[in-house]
């Protein structure tokens, strides 16, 4: 569930919150009166009332997709006194169509009107991969878990493909084509192009689906029930007949970094080959913002924190990893990552570590040059472990 606009004035006082129900394109849009915060009023999906004139907002439901809304708060009194009823810019995308800004607008009863052309001529010449989403138990404790899968070109139910989890975080199943500050999609799309399925999963913590999955985190700690989601998804598209079990990889940046470390440590055999970017391996600094799971301080829980912190876990690697880290990075030092190497090396673990020289904690987005040179280096590594050697 997240905020997609306020009306917030003398005439208004309501916060418009947008949630989703599986499939995502059947989310609601649901509206908090401040004065009685506790009563929440669930309205068809598109259309909020007010003085019983509607209200048209890009909520999912109106079409599939992902819609992030910049509302403008005065926009209704504005409308009353001088019929100028624009209430929304509307950033608008699904999964076969980039992002684009459209005006929502009560004029011309809730038909968005199109200000931008992202894509260029040529788009319509490419062969686009396809999207499916899932829903499949979690084989610890039946919670539903929903993915997002991208099938190669060309595929044919019956055979068994190799498939990369990743890249893995919370909250990355959006029906959305794009994102300017996650170039992950172009990534997605060229390894569907080589033969891969792609698949992203909603692991515990994520957004949207409920309190149940929201919390289980709270309990179930970092580095623990988010990567037993993960091998639920794996389980599910390997008894499908989906995935070839001795080719599944694993990957994922920051906190999907940390995943992807623990998944490998924790589940040797799961995973053929992970690739951890900028890995918080150090839970420490995550304090105090994730004090919510991590615990008060390392010195109150001192298990909690181990059983959550990547570095103590390195004995159990078995599965070729790769590392890729900048070492501009503010957010995940990567002074942390050069103790995970020590401890790696110190327990006679061989794997590959990518440094990026001047790099941020998005390393993946920071300049053109740097994006395909580690992607470069991404595919190489996963061709290498995953596809099967040329007869």
């Amino acid at each position: 569930m997240r905020a997609v606009g306020t009306e917030i004035n003398s005439f208004i006082d309501r916060i418009h919150l947008e949630a989703g129900n599986f499939p995502f394109a059947t989310g609601q849009c649901f509206r908090f009166g401040l004065p009685a915060l506790f009563v929440v009023e669930m309205v068809p999906a598109s259309v909020i009332t007010q003085d019983d004139k509607p209200l048209v907002i890009g909520c999912p439901g109106s079409r599939p997709g992902r819609f992030d809304l910049t509302w403008f708060p005065f926009a209704v009194k504005q409308c009353r006194f001088t019929g100028v009823c624009v209430i929304g810019a509307d950033i608008i995308s699904n999964d076969s169509i980039p992002a684009d800004l459209y005006l929502s607008t009560l004029q011309d009863k809730g038909k968005e009107k199109r200000l931008t052309t992202s894509q260029r001529s040529e788009f319509a010449n490419y062969v686009w991969a396809k999207t499916r989403y899932l829903h499949f138990p979690a084989h610890t404790d039946g919670t539903e878990l929903v993915a997002r899968v991208t099938l190669p070109h060309n595929f044919q139910s019956g055979k068994r493909y190799p498939m990369i989890v990743g890249s893995i975080y919370s909250d990355t199943v959006n029906q959305e084509w794009n994102s300017s500050e996650w170039p992950a999609w172009g990534l997605d799309q060229f390894l569907a192009s080589r033969g891969y399925i792609v698949m992203k999963v909603n692991v515990a913590g994520s957004w949207g689906q409920g309190k149940v999955l929201r919390q289980r985190l709270v309990t179930g700690l970092y580095g623990n029930i988010d990567i037993d989601d993960l091998e639920s998804a794996v389980r599910f598209m390997v008894a499908e007949g989906y995935a070839d079990p001795e080719r599944v990889g694993i990957w994922g940046s920051s906190y999907g970094g940390l995943m992807t470390l623990m998944s490998l440590f924790k589940k040797p055999g799961l995973y053929a080959a992970g690739i951890a970017g900028a890995p918080a391996s150090n839970v420490w600094h995550a304090f105090p913002e994730q004090m919510w799971t991590l615990g008060n301080t390392v010195h109150d829980n001192f298990e909690k924190y181990q059983r959550q912190a990547a570095q103590h876990h390195t004995s159990g690697l078995e599965d070729p990893l790769m590392i890729i880290h900048g070492n501009a990075d503010v957010v995940v030092l990567y002074g942390d990552t050069l103790d995970l190497s020590s401890r790696l090396i110190r327990d006679g673990k061989l794997f590959e570590l990518v440094t990026l020289p001047g790099a941020s904690h998005g390393w993946k987005g920071d300049n053109l040059a740097q994006t395909r040179f580690a992607y470069h280096k991404m595919i190489e590594f996963f061709d290498r472990h995953l596809k099967p050697p040329k007869q």
